[in-house]
């Protein structure tokens, strides 16, 4: 029996809307790219490696518009599960790494500061 004939009819307007998505995280993919080349060393790899998981990620839903599923077949779900967590890792890398930003000096005192 062919397998590709009990899955059910995947609507036109879904296949559109996954190709679409799949775009989406194909550009952020892209932009990650061009910030990868104005950076060095760590910020260069975690740039690249960011490319690379939201390009994975459009990858799952252009499969996702074929099966009509996020979770057909198995392993669809556990890539796009690996890819969330990686993007979470990448935002809470970022986050630990992220210079502090210079506090302009507006001859206030700062409200952080305790009083004399």
């Amino acid at each position: 029996m062919n397998p590709a004939a009990t899955q059910p009819a995947v609507p036109a307007d879904f296949v559109n809307a996954q190709y679409g998505e799949a775009a989406l995280w194909w550009l952020i993919a892209g932009v990650f790219l061009l910030y990868a080349t104005r950076r060095s060393g760590a910020g260069r790899r975690r740039c690249r490696l960011a490319a690379a998981v939201f390009g994975v990620f459009g990858l799952t839903d252009v499969i996702e518009a074929h099966t009509g599923a996020w979770w057909r077949p198995w392993w669809l779900i556990v890539v796009k599960a690996l890819c969330l967590g990686a993007m979470a890792w990448l935002l809470f890398d970022d986050f630990r790494h992220r210079e502090p930003q210079p506090q302009p000096d507006n001859g206030q005192p700062d409200s952080r500061e305790a009083p004399p």
